[in-house]
């Protein structure tokens, strides 16, 4: 008599066939999702840089692309601009009483906000009564008062007409408000990142 028993040879050889396919098929999903993972780890995707690439060290800071340095803004100081000018051996500011040598820069600084006052404090127009911000490769004999000291290679100095180049009385207290926040962020000049 035969035994009905237990599996026949070929079902036991199609399951085990299955459960292979099945494994390999698990385990290439699997290896591929690895692979993933390490692209992910080492490359950004869809345009995105690192985080390590896109934090600007300037961040907050007032950078002088012409001198490479910075310095930080005091608060609601407003949107500082500036220009370089060529100086030919001129005095540096008006009544100053500076000589800087041959091809030197001074940088004209002001507010958009004072510019709205008065034109007179366009730094476009090499105006009088905005803020400027000159350097040296050798220290000047000038007054502590106007020496920032050395960054870098250079040493830098500022000057501040007494004149306020806002034409109304009403507008004085916004120039000397923007005058004493210039000075204060002033002092916190360096080389930029």
């Amino acid at each position: 008599m035969r035994s009905t028993q237990g599996f026949s040879l070929p079902l036991v050889v199609v399951i085990v066939g299955v459960i292979g396919v099945l494994g390999f098929i698990g385990w290439r999903m699997f290896s591929s999702g690895e692979d993933n993972k390490k692209n992910t780890a080492t490359q950004p995707q869809n345009g995105q840089q690192s985080l390590a690439q896109t934090v600007d060290p300037n961040k907050g800071y007032f950078v002088i692309k012409e001198w490479g340095v910075r310095f930080k803004p005091v608060n609601d100081i407003g949107t500082i601009i500036y220009k370089a000018w060529p100086v030919s051996g001129i005095p540096a500011g008006d009544g100053s009483g500076i000589s800087l040598p041959e091809g030197s820069v001074k940088i004209m600084l002001s507010t958009h906000e004072l510019v709205a006052l008065s034109t007179d404090c366009d730094v476009n127009q090499d105006a009088t009564g905005v803020w400027e911000l000159f350097r040296s490769p050798q220290s000047l004999n000038l007054s502590d008062n106007l020496s920032l000291g050395k960054v870098g290679d250079y040493y830098y100095y500022y000057f501040h007409s007494q004149a306020a180049c806002v034409v109304n009385e009403a507008d004085y207290p916004a120039n000397s408000k923007v005058s004493s926040q210039l000075f204060d962020s002033f002092k916190t000049l360096e080389l930029a990142k």
